[in-house]
């Protein structure tokens, strides 16, 4: 089984443009402390709930910040036995599956 045959579309990737209230909101919504961020299609990383929750202020544009940004990701190809070592190597709740840096979807326990 491969990483492809895993995907979900249900959870939008962040955008630079999205404030600091709108993320925290989106991972609330869908249970998750970890949410892609791209600018147009091309994936920068994934940013990380426990970092938002210290930014005083929330109407902030994420694009707008210094984040320590995580950049864990996969190919479509990769076997599903690499992605679960991946979630719990880094402790992670979502991981993106890019093509050629372009994600593509998200996998998500």
């Amino acid at each position: 089984m491969f990483a492809s045959e895993l995907i979900s579309n249900s959870i939008p990737p962040l955008k630079t443009s999205d404030t600091i209230q709108k993320s925290l909101d989106r991972m609330a919504e869908f249970k998750l402390y970890h949410l892609p961020i791209v600018n147009e299609a091309q994936f920068l990383g994934l940013v990380a709930e426990e970092e938002l929750i210290e930014i005083r202020d929330v109407e902030q544009s994420i694009g707008s910040l210094s984040l320590s940004i995580l950049n864990p990701f996969v190919f479509e190809d990769v076997h599903v036995y690499d992605i679960i070592r991946l979630f719990n190597q880094l402790h992670l709740s979502v991981v993106p599956v890019l093509d050629y840096k372009k994600i593509i979807w998200v996998l998500y326990l």
